[in-house]
């Protein structure tokens, strides 16, 4: 994997993006450019008769986050990394005027989003006091319960219908299913994703990709056959293989528990990350290695949410990791 010739290319969602934001990136293609303590913004030409107005906040856990007025579905779109771009390489000709109100609006909310609650009136019932003195109140324990079983009543019988499926698909012979058309995969993972189990509805949309490969495409499969016989057989397994099997089918990671069983505090190599989008989630894997280590990294954003910045391709950071429960 080539590392990128600058950091602020890794947020790109593409190398296309890429590109076509470093031809933007000179001054002759944006009449105006300015910045503030925390946020960028400025006008690019582009091929319409009003420039684009571009925007970039720079404050927020979620930063760098980013507005622009052109048409692009691609996010951050060419326009906002250019801008940064500039500011890194071209930071003399950014003047310091105020941003104009559709910039100024959208600064204003995302300040609004990230400020810290007021505190209420007090709270009646069982509750607890954080490390700043503020009351909150205290998760239910029985309704956790109630909300975990159901989840796990729903991702079993969303097994069982993948079960049935599978088993067609084998009954009818696999050399069939390219024949088959895409909506049918489609339908299967749309029903994991109700089934809440997007992990294995993942596996699922990936099966178009290997059926030209009968050696991958019974590999794949295989696995969904497992996940699909494991899961109602789980209490039978090891405390790690139960990690290893609901992370596979898309349970959230304790991430409190996890940071709080330890981890390796030491500097590692940032060997490079790859973006892709799965179940509406963009998700970026960063791999890091140590010595004789390996280590996956894992963000996630929301549609219309930037992912954090991500470590530099090629470099080193210094961290704590604490790796997620599993037999792996």
């Amino acid at each position: 994997m080539t590392p990128p010739t600058d950091p602020i290319l890794t947020l790109a969602p593409d190398a296309g993006s890429a590109a076509s934001a470093r031809k933007l990136a000179t001054p002759a293609r944006w009449p105006d450019l300015h910045a503030g303590p925390t946020h960028l913004w400025g006008h690019c030409q582009g091929s319409g008769t009003q420039p684009y107005l571009t925007g970039v906040d720079r404050s927020g856990p979620d930063a760098p986050a980013f507005k622009c007025s052109c048409p692009s579905r691609k996010f951050p779109c060419k326009h906002a990394l250019a801008l940064l771009l500039l500011h890194e390489t071209h930071p003399q000709h950014f003047g310091t005027d105020p941003a104009p109100d559709a910039i100024r609006t959208w600064l204003d909310g995302r300040a609004a989003k990230h400020a810290p609650p007021d505190s209420g009136p007090p709270v009646s019932g069982p509750a607890d006091a954080d490390p700043a003195g503020e009351t909150r109140s205290r998760p239910d324990p029985a309704a956790q319960a109630r909300r975990r079983a159901a989840r796990e009543k729903k991702v079993s019988l969303g097994l069982d219908a993948l079960q049935t499926f599978l088993k067609d698909l084998v009954r009818d012979g696999l050399a069939q299913a390219a024949a088959r058309p895409y909506s049918d995969w489609d339908t299967q993972a749309a029903r994991l994703v109700d089934a809440q189990a997007p992990g294995a509805a993942r596996l699922v949309r990936m099966i178009p990709e290997v059926l030209p490969h009968p050696d991958r495409l019974l590999a794949h499969l295989s696995r969904l056959h497992l996940l699909a016989e494991a899961w109602p057989r789980r209490d039978t397994l090891s405390a790690p293989q139960q990690a290893d099997l609901r992370a596979a089918l898309g349970f959230p990671l304790d991430r409190a528990a996890t940071v709080a069983a330890g981890g390796t505090d030491t500097r590692w190599l940032v060997l490079g990350h790859t973006v892709s989008d799965e179940e509406h989630v963009r998700t970026r894997r960063t791999w890091l290695h140590e010595g004789g280590t390996t280590a996956l990294l894992l963000d996630f954003a929301a549609p219309g949410w930037p992912l954090p910045t991500p470590l530099p391709a090629g470099g080193s950071v210094r961290a704590r990791l604490s790796p997620a429960p599993g037999a792996v």
